[in-house]
């Protein structure tokens, strides 16, 4: 444990000690207001839920880090699309979109339960209209393979 964060900030400590009362308790989805838009997710999502739970936001100094490099390089302009390979619940392409760096979003998701509160996530952040999703995986080869779903992190499927 990285005792200094939580002697900074207190209400870190605080989130995780509610995290593991959640974590103990009944399996359910759980919603919470963070930087990335309003995001639901299964409360045995050891990671990305913890993450969102007791942070209330998921790798936002790294994406906006990213967005101004691509946007300063010339790679990325502000209107365009983002391909969301992996989009577990779509936190990243619906931050992307909420925060103006992107208009539209194709966001790729084969797992069925994160499919389902992808679809979810994007419905009560109003942008069902800019966001498709698609249930498939993509790969470099051609073929189908079977997916392997992890107990306890969302995100590694």
């Amino acid at each position: 444990m990285h005792v200094g964060k939580y002697l900074r900030d207190p209400s870190l400590l605080a989130g995780k000690l509610r995290w593991q009362l959640l974590y103990a308790g009944r399996r359910r989805d759980v919603t919470v207001e963070t930087w990335n838009g309003r995001l639901t997710f299964d409360s045995r999502d050891k990671l990305i839920g913890k993450y969102l739970f007791v942070h209330h936001a998921y790798e936002r100094r790294y994406l906006e880090d990213a967005m101004q490099l691509l946007e300063r390089e010339g790679y990325v302009r502000r209107g365009g699309t983002v391909l969301d390979v992996g989009a577990n619940l779509g936190m990243i392409s619906i931050a992307l979109l909420r925060h103006g760096y992107f208009e539209r979003a194709v966001a790729f998701e084969p797992a069925p339960d994160n499919l389902r509160l992808l679809e979810h996530n994007v419905a009560q952040n109003g942008l069902g209209d800019r966001v498709t999703r698609c249930p498939i995986a993509l790969s470099s080869a051609p073929g189908e393979l079977e997916l392997e779903l992890s107990d306890y992190n969302s995100g590694d499927h």
